[in-house]
């Protein structure tokens, strides 16, 4: 499908399996790592079972959290994590490559102390389409380019 360069780049996020499974591996790694060890076997379980609880909720937040990205010449970049998108900047930091983009984002500072208005997210090839991860990428590079 071919887009005019006028039109807006839409991307949602699914799920990531490179991802899931990367983060299941690395959990698998770890559990070796407590049952190999030379502690008493009641550590070994507590150890073994804090690793299991991490990767339960590694894998739930993974689910729970999919991204959405907006870019248009208007309206610049925005991100949302539900229907509700917020203009963000692109930080020079954000890391392009054939199998992840690595975003960094800076939004409006809220307010109260524990505010933060930076943000990393994590977009794996696999989250978009080919056609879809692509644009994203070129539009990245773009735009990034522009700024410096």
């Amino acid at each position: 499908m071919t887009q005019s360069a006028g039109q807006p780049l839409i991307a949602a996020c699914r799920p990531s399996s490179m991802l899931k499974r990367t983060v299941m591996a690395a959990h698998g790694l770890a559990l070796a790592a407590c049952l190999a060890n030379a502690l008493p076997v009641l550590y070994k379980m507590m150890l073994s079972i804090a690793v299991a609880g991490h990767l339960y909720h590694a894998l739930k937040r993974q689910n729970a959290g999919l991204l959405s990205l907006k870019y248009s010449d208007a309206g610049g970049w925005q991100i949302a994590h539900g229907d509700e998108f917020e203009p963000v900047a692109i930080m020079k930091s954000t890391v392009v490559t054939p199998v992840a983009v690595w975003l960094h984002v800076q939004s409006r500072p809220k307010t109260g102390f524990f505010a933060r208005s930076d943000r990393a997210f994590l977009v794996p090839y696999d989250c978009l389409d080919e056609d879809g991860y692509r644009r994203l990428v070129v539009t990245l590079k773009t735009t990034l380019a522009e700024k410096r």
